[in-house]
């Protein structure tokens, strides 16, 4: 092994025990530092051949890929993770970082966009899935990234106040709480609201909606997330051309929660006038969808 593929391991190591395990397995996830897309290329590469350096850590990643894919179909294992769901894991780390509080400077204010700009390139990298088990391979890898949240802490005493994005508020001002009056509040921010006030946030909805498109089965699951809104694609759209996929979508939908179903219908409806065939298609499935469940009911 040349000295740069050692290189490229090692940071494919730090990315699968940084984020894709806390993603599979819970836990912290820490993200790594921004990859880009010579780098994530070629650790794609190495996905035939990669070994984590904590072989525990990734015998539980794959149990948990499997579990979560039998949770829609029922297999007795499931491929390894493929070049393009390195492409789409490398992708997701940056696209976090891309909303990292601290990578903006007074040096260097534009590294927000600039790392928007090439995750929007890494993601030109990704096919989308060649078939129903591609699809549901990638949603048992990465189907829980849109439960990723940072934990802002804001901590206020009897003289001011301070706010803490993603990282643990400093001792110093949780010392004599009773005297000094310290109150401190936690709020959860979901992956769609993470960029700060001022931040290119519109460029990094574009980005997430790419990532979700890639990534069809995870995109109807989340259907009821507030940004980016959920739309008909054609990674979508071509699950529901087959029975397979059409088995896989209702099973992912199940239990949506009633923004969810509006989400839907109103994605459909924006097909209508746009391209007919794809209206009929996903009418014809909501349609099966609500008999089916009329059925069971």
């Amino acid at each position: 092994m040349s000295e740069t593929t050692a290189a490229d391991a090692i940071r494919g190591d730090e990315l699968y025990r940084g984020v894709l395990a806390p993603l599979l397995l819970g836990g912290p996830l820490r993200p790594v530092r921004p990859i880009g897309p010579s780098l994530a290329r070629r650790i794609a590469a190495l996905a035939g051949v990669f070994r984590c350096s904590d072989s525990l850590v990734q015998a539980r990643c794959e149990e948990a890929r499997l579990r979560r894919a039998r949770v829609l179909a029922p297999l007795d294992q499931i491929p390894p993770m493929d070049a393009p769901q390195w492409l789409l894991l490398a992708a997701f780390n940056d696209l976090l970082q891309a909303a990292n509080p601290e990578l903006p400077s007074v040096v260097a204010p534009s590294r927000p966009q600039k790392l928007l700009r090439a995750c929007d390139v890494l993601l030109s990298l990704v096919p989308p899935p060649a078939d129903t088990l591609g699809a549901l391979a990638r949603h048992a890898t990465l189907g829980n990234a849109l439960d990723v949240h940072r934990l802002d802490t804001q901590v206020r005493w009897w003289t001011g106040s301070a706010l803490f994005r993603g990282v643990p508020p400093t001792q110093r001002l949780l010392a004599w709480p009773d005297l000094r009056r310290v109150q401190i509040s936690e709020t959860p921010v979901p992956v769609e609201q993470l960029p700060l006030p001022g931040a290119p946030r519109e460029s990094y909805l574009a980005v997430l909606a790419l990532w979700l498109k890639l990534n069809p089965l995870t995109d109807l699951a989340t259907a009821a997330r507030s940004d980016p809104p959920f739309r008909w694609t054609l990674p979508t759209l071509t699950l529901l051309g087959v029975p397979a996929g059409q088995r896989l979508a209702r099973r992912v939908l199940a239990g949506l929660n009633a923004r969810g179903e509006v989400a839907l219908e109103r994605a459909t409806h924006e097909l209508e006038s746009k391209a007919p065939a794809a209206f009929a298609l996903a009418t014809r499935f909501l349609e099966d969808r609500r008999a089916l469940a009329a059925r069971s009911a």
